[in-house]
């Protein structure tokens, strides 16, 4: 089998195209847009926890004990911390994407894809735990459902 991998040997950086720039100075609007976004909802999500708290654990029913409230306070509160960094890092490629157009630095932008790959990386390992949680909950729904 033949490899048709090639190999660059130009020698000369990557150069940044007028309409790559264009693209990339949109798509720095729109993260700028979905981080602040996302901080708003996070900041709701943190307050929602608390309020879930004291909801669920001052209220007097026999189903449910004040430390359930507790539990899901926590866990929003939790989500709430997970979500906050990849929306930084959405925010921080947006702000630093932007100054690479407008100044033409190469610092921030290397800085700008650093933060969208971090991005990424974050949520496709938080897909990933999330997908092995869902089987593992599968797993467990059948054999436990078994046994009733």
């Amino acid at each position: 089998m033949e490899n048709n991998t090639q190999i660059n040997t130009n020698t000369e950086p990557l150069k940044v195209s007028p309409e790559s720039e264009e693209y990339l100075k949109e798509t720095g609007g729109w993260a700028s847009f979905l981080a602040i976004l996302g901080f708003i909802l996070v900041g709701i999500m943190v307050i929602g926890s608390i309020g879930v708290s004291l909801f669920l654990s001052t209220m007097n029913n026999e189903q449910i004990s004040p430390s359930t409230g507790y539990l899901m306070g926590g866990l929003y509160l939790l989500l709430g911390i997970l979500y906050f960094f990849p929306i930084l890092y959405l925010f921080r490629f947006s702000t630093n994407i932007k100054k690479a157009i407008e100044n033409k630095d190469n610092e921030n932008l290397d800085q700008a894809f650093k933060n969208i790959k971090s991005h990424y990386k974050f949520i496709g390992i938080f897909t990933i735990a999330f997908i092995v949680v869902y089987i593992i909950l599968a797993i467990a729904m059948v054999i436990f459902g078994g046994l009733l």
